[in-house]
Order: C-alpha cells, then sequence, then structure tokens
C-alpha cells in the first residue's frame, strides 16, 4: 500500500488479477496526513491479512492514491456476501477514527488535484467537462478505464438533468 498522485494514477493490476475481479473504492473526506496514512495502513493491511471467506483467504490488493481513495482489489472467486459484511463492518469501525465517507451520496469532483466530495444535490453545478472520480463498485476492467473521466460520461451522467455549461 502507498501514495500515489492523481494525476499519475494509472491502477496497478497485479499479474494474478483478471479484469472480471472486484474493485471498491472508498474516499476519505479530505487527503489524510503522513500519521493518519501509517495508522491507517497498518490496520488495514491487518486486516486483509486476516480477512477469509467460508475459512479461506481472500486474495487482495491495496492502494492508496494522493492520500484520499482507498482502491481495493479483489479476486472474485476468493469473495463471498460473509466476507464483504466483515469489510462492510471493518470500514464502518474506521469511520470513528478516520475522516473516512462511506456514503455513496456524493460526487467526488477533481479539482486542481484535490478531491472534492459534492452533494448528489449540487449536481447541476458542476460543469459537465468537470472531472469526477468513480465511487461505484467496479470490475477491475472498470477502474481501469472509467476511474476519472468528465461527468458528461461518468456514471454519473444519470443523475443529471441540468448540467451548467462550463
Amino acid at each position: 500500500m502507498y501514495i500515489k498522485q492523481l494525476n499519475t494514477f494509472r491502477p496497478e493490476v497485479p499479474e494474478n488479477f483478471q479484469h472480471e475481479d472486484k474493485a471498491l473504492i472508498y474516499f476519505f473526506e479530505r487527503p489524510i496526513s503522513t500519521d493518519e496514512f501509517l495508522d491507517f495502513s497498518h490496520l488495514f493491511v491487518n486486516f486483509l491479512q486476516d480477512w477469509k471467506a467460508h475459512q479461506k483467504p481472500v486474495t487482495t490488493y491495496a492502494q492508496i492514491v494522493a492520500n484520499q481513495v482507498v482502491v481495493l482489489l479483489v479476486k472474485d472467486n476468493t469473495i463471498s456476501g460473509c466476507a464483504l459484511d466483515a469489510l462492510s463492518h471493518f470500514m464502518k469501525g474506521l469511520t470513528h477514527d478516520f475522516p473516512l465517507n462511506l456514503s455513496q451520496r456524493f460526487i467526488p469532483v477533481l479539482h486542481n488535484q484535490v478531491i472534492q466530495l459534492k452533494p448528489f444535490s449540487e449536481i447541476s453545478e458542476i460543469p459537465k467537462d468537470a472531472m469526477v472520480l468513480s465511487n461505484f463498485y467496479w470490475h477491475i476492467g472498470d477502474l481501469v478505464t472509467n476511474f476519472i473521466q468528465p461527468l458528461a460520461v461518468s456514471k454519473f451522467k444519470n443523475l443529471m438533468t441540468n448540467i451548467k455549461n462550463s
């Protein structure tokens, strides 16, 4: 797990992962400090090392991007509903110690290499060419091709009614 900048972000996909495997995306409400990064990484790595589905290890690969985005890759054949519940419970527990926003009710807008979390209710105020990051659950193939893209062509386009022209 390490830090990358958004302007150079290209998801790294280990060879043992396929494009059909899962990619889960989580956002911090703000970039985390180095101390928070170290604390979060320690807890997260420990969880991932012990994470099991039906008593078998879940195969994962994690990245923290720009100190604000957690990208978790999961081998599809090692995951189950119970394992996803365990991950959800773990991540919700982290919200007490870290500015982790697990709500899907926002649009992550990239502005000058900083992510601003905008409520869905403000979508009409976002220029259609603004770059947004998807916080949907993806397959790795989608993450590689569609993680950062203009609002007008993103998965958020279904929410648009009156997008402001840039």
